[in-house]
């Protein structure tokens, strides 16, 4: 995989990520009013590259949103673009 598709991957990863994080803050997704702590479940695959800073990311957000988990598994890019295709 050459450099710069690395890097667009990477860029489209970073661009999903804050577009989740958008909607949720927006109030775009619904909760449940009869049970306010349901958990939200993001699941997510790809590139290994970007594991590690991911999981970072990932680890930081939680903290703040109790509320959301979210699940990246590290499988390669080409078996997450079949994935998310």
């Amino acid at each position: 995989m050459t450099h710069n598709r690395a890097l667009m991957i990477a860029i489209a990863m970073l661009v999903i990520v804050a577009a989740v994080l958008a909607i949720y803050g927006l109030g775009l997704v619904q909760r449940n009013l009869k049970n306010p702590k349901e958990v939200l479940t993001l699941r997510g695959s790809g590139a290994t590259f970007l594991q590690p800073q991911l999981e970072a990311w990932i680890q930081e957000f939680m903290k703040k949103y109790d509320d959301i988990v979210i699940e990246y598994q590290g499988i390669g890019s080409g078996a997450g673009q079949e994935q998310f295709f």
